[in-house]
């Protein structure tokens, strides 16, 4: 004979089978919100622009929308259109002249 008795199994946990699925509509201290029960209260989602012209992106010529927007892009590229600011100091910038200077006269000038 057994030593003890085994009654019904419980379904769902301690707080029974509709705290355990949810189904009650409390939630549980300490519980957080789930991302998807706050779809309708986000923005849509919006697909970035063309950095050229601001229409929609095309997936053939990404990030831009056609050919034309991505050559134009290659054109400034090329043309140091698009240039990175650097800020030095003068006797820095004196000094890498005269190193310039220095290593074409013992290269030979191009």
């Amino acid at each position: 004979m057994p030593r003890y008795r085994r009654g019904p199994e419980r379904v769902g946990g301690a707080f029974g089978p509709s705290a355990a699925s949810g189904a009650s509509g409390r939630k549980r201290p300490g519980q957080r919100d789930h991302p998807k029960d706050n779809l309708a209260l986000t923005k849509p989602r919006t697909e970035p622009a063309c950095p050229i012209c601001g229409a929609p992106r095309s997936p053939r010529f990404r990030p831009f929308c056609s050919a034309r927007c991505a050559d134009a892009d290659l054109q400034r590229w090329l043309s140091d259109a698009y240039v990175i600011p650097v800020a030095e100091d003068e006797e820095q910038a004196a000094a890498n002249e005269a190193d310039d200077l220095a290593g074409q006269s013992e290269r030979g000038r191009l």
